[in-house]
């Protein structure tokens, strides 16, 4: 008969010295990436004034800017090579940031 003490050891047995030391690190490590990615996070900030996922969407919906002045592509080509999943995520993005769907602005500027 399995009961649940062989399938669950008991939490009373203590790591041997090697694990606790290699878990012990291993959450160090993971504490330095996250400080030294906090860093990271705000020198961005400080020097582009604006948030590292804000920015990626400006350059992507510029980017969807000049695909469209372009005029030669679909908007679902134009999704894909600009980092979107789809073209509903692009609209969302595209109205976010410049106010306007992608096909007004087309109709506006192109």
């Amino acid at each position: 008969m399995t009961g649940a003490s062989t399938i669950c050891p008991s939490s009373t047995k203590t790591p041997s010295p090697e694990l606790a030391a290699s878990i012990s690190a291993g959450i160090w490590a993971g504490i330095d990436l996250v400080l030294a990615l906090v860093c990271v996070i705000r020198m961005f900030q400080r020097e582009f004034k604006t948030t590292p996922a804000k920015y990626v969407e400006d350059v992507r919906v510029e980017a969807a800017c000049r695909q469209i002045e372009l005029g030669r592509r679909s908007m679902e080509e134009i999704a894909r090579r600009c980092g979107y999943h789809s073209v509903d995520v692009l609209r969302k993005a595209f109205v976010r940031r410049m106010g306007v769907s992608p096909k007004e602005y087309a109709q506006r500027f192109c």
